[in-house]
């Protein structure tokens, strides 16, 4: 038996959150500053973390976007004091992240430890990276989306040295993830996983995605319209 099993102080009486490791799915609870499993699978204790693990395991369910979007809202610390009952029930500031919302009475629902350190940090690379699916490693930039169903689109503008790429998603069939058609300054990116090589040039570039399940081969480009294959950039 683990160490951390024996240790293990469970949340709730009924598990708020189950280990998002796949063919896991044991019970989480408290050891110090953290969460973890009766296996060891540990996350940071603000739960931005978890959805960050989650999602990659949760991608191959129907609507992996739905679910992201439910937790997001969840950790919101907004959605904790949007009435007069949760104002009196958290009890701490809904404008920034807390590392703690009790689960123990007397103090279910109450925050703890806001300003905790790396907790924003962890919040946002969650929506940034887990839910709209944009992900930057030097200059490569990658896009893999994973949204509710009923969100129609979003628009992300990204400044890279003296460049900016304004970034467009479209959602027209209202899906969670996978890419039907990219498009880079109008030429059509045919390479997936889809990644772009940023460019330092000073120029603003429009990146165009359009999320959906194509059964059809790539559309082949236009006359005079050249296709990017990933990790490039188009040529002037």
């Amino acid at each position: 038996m683990l160490e951390s099993e024996k240790n293990l102080k469970t949340l709730a009486p009924t598990p708020v959150l189950l280990c998002p490791v796949r063919d896991c799915h044991l019970a989480l609870g408290r050891e110090e500053r953290r969460v973890v499993c009766a296996r060891g699978h540990s996350f940071d204790i603000a739960r931005s973390g978890y959805i960050n693990v989650l999602l990659p395991q949760d991608r191959r369910s129907k609507q992996p976007g739905d679910t992201a979007a439910a937790l997001f809202s969840l950790l919101n610390p907004i959605n904790h004091a949007s009435t007069r009952a949760g104002v009196y029930r958290y009890k701490v500031e809904p404008y920034v992240i807390a590392a703690d919302v009790y689960a123990v009475p007397p103090h279910v629902g109450r925050g703890g430890w806001t300003w905790y350190t790396g907790s924003a940090g962890w919040m946002y690379r969650a929506g940034l990276e887990s839910v709209l699916g944009l992900r930057l490693h030097a200059d490569l930039l990658s896009f893999d989306p994973c949204i509710p169903r009923t969100w129609p689109g979003f628009t992300i503008s990204l400044r890279h040295g003296s460049a900016r790429y304004e970034i467009k998603l479209e959602n027209p069939d209202g899906v969670s993830r996978g890419i039907e058609v990219a498009t880079i300054d109008g030429e059509i990116i045919v390479d997936r996983p889809l990644s772009l090589t940023l460019a330092d040039d000073a120029v603003t570039h429009r990146l165009v995605v359009r999320l959906g399940q194509s059964t059809s081969p790539p559309v082949a480009p236009r006359p005079g319209q050249a296709s990017v294959p990933t990790g490039q950039k188009p040529v002037a």
